[in-house]
């Protein structure tokens, strides 16, 4: 019987991510922070593209930026993502998923759907590689078989559950008041409201809605990464 031997694929060091458009930002994430975090370098980076994500446009539009990986051979992998909000198809917010992605199509090892339905396919598929440097075709696949690309789906991260907000609103006058946010029984913050009178001529502040949303920012916002990239 003969023994199947796995090789262990090289792993990140660290994955530098630059937002150009938008909240521009940049942080730089090392193995060690994500072992504090207790999760792989990819779901890190992960966890700063879906925060960021937050602020990306909706609708088909984009904020552009660079990623930067170097792994621990000292190969280093560069490129550019496209980051919209999380809840919009294509978002890049796995870049191990869009290395994966890109190496695949340019090695062709996966194909887009409609190709691979169509009955041409090996002729489509020909049509593509004949267009490739063979020493490009080498370097993705060696990308590929060579280093670590785990699975950094944003499905792994943590949810936010709007079930678990508290929102206790501190009236002191007809005109003040302040709110108290909570999630999952911790407090976030007391927040200034801002209370106004409506069309009925009741005095009323911000909405539920509202103080949803500064929940779930803030959930996002307070993921480990926060701690790491600060000690970058």
């Amino acid at each position: 019987m003969t023994e199947t031997v796995k090789t262990q694929k090289i792993l990140p060091q660290t994955i530098t991510l630059d937002r150009w458009e938008g909240l521009s930002a940049s942080v730089k994430l090392r193995w060690r922070d994500a072992r504090r975090a207790e999760m792989s370098l990819w779901q890190l980076a992960a966890k700063v593209m879906r925060d960021w994500s937050d602020t990306a446009p909706k609708g088909g539009c984009y904020d552009k930026g660079e990623f930067t990986v170097r792994f621990q051979d000292g190969e280093v992998y560069k490129g550019r993502f496209d980051l919209k909000h999380w809840s919009e198809p294509d978002n890049d917010i796995d870049i191990a998923g869009h290395i994966r992605d890109f190496a695949e199509c340019e090695t062709g090892r996966r194909m887009p759907e409609w190709v691979m339905r169509d009955e041409r396919r090996d002729h489509y598929i020909k049509i593509w590689m004949d267009g490739k440097d063979p020493k490009d075709v080498a370097g993705y696949a060696r990308i590929l078989d060579c280093y670590d690309l785990g699975d950094a789906s944003p499905a792994r991260l943590p949810a936010f559950d709007p079930s678990k907000v508290e929102i206790e609103r501190l009236r002191f006058s007809v005109t003040q008041g302040e709110v108290l946010v909570k999630y999952d029984g911790e407090k976030i913050e007391q927040y200034g409201d801002k209370i106004v009178i409506d069309d009925a001529g009741k005095w009323d502040g911000k909405p539920d809605e509202h103080w949803l949303e500064v929940a779930r920012r803030e959930f996002h916002r307070r993921q480990p990464h926060q701690q790491t990239a600060a000690a970058a």
